[in-house]
């Protein structure tokens, strides 16, 4: 028995497959649709205000639901050490 990777039968049929190549059409697509999406970012809104807007909300409302949280455990602590 040799261990030799040359006499491996799995890479012998390995060898003889040929290289990988992506498909014209394919590649060309890929390109298209990274420019189509380059392009949209491009042309976005000027303003950051549409995209603020809910950030900021979200921002208060995970907040003010802590808030709600944090007062409720101090209400509840202060029951259970009375």
């Amino acid at each position: 028995m040799n261990d030799l990777p040359s006499n491996d039968p799995l890479l012998l049929s390995l060898r003889r497959l040929p290289p990988a190549e992506p498909d014209s059409w394919y590649d060309d697509r890929v390109r298209q649709q990274c420019h189509a999406a380059l392009a949209a970012r491009r042309r976005g809104p000027s303003s950051r205000w549409p995209r603020l807007v809910p950030r900021r909300f979200e921002t208060v409302l995970v907040g003010a639901f802590g808030l709600v949280y944090l007062a409720a455990i101090l209400y509840d602590a202060s029951h259970v050490y009375r």
